[in-house]
């Protein structure tokens, strides 16, 4: 699925790649833990960091996020 993202001047988008071995075979749950995680992290930074979405492959999970 292909997620268009609309961006004002303000705004820059970013992809984080991130590597776990076995991403791939990680259950629904799993991933979801992991997106707390991070979105739990980003919030105590305060920052206007946002997570949009993420790819999972093999052995990698790249994150897409947007900042003001």
């Amino acid at each position: 699925m292909i997620r268009p993202e609309v961006l004002s001047e303000k705004h820059n988008m970013y992809v984080i790649e991130r590597e776990i071995p076995g991403a791939g075979n990680l259950t629904e749950e799993q991933l979801k833990g992991i997106s707390q995680t991070s979105c739990g992290v980003l919030e105590k930074m305060g920052s206007e960091i946002q997570w949009l979405h993420s790819y999972v492959t093999g052995d990698k999970i790249y994150c897409v996020y947007r900042t003001e």
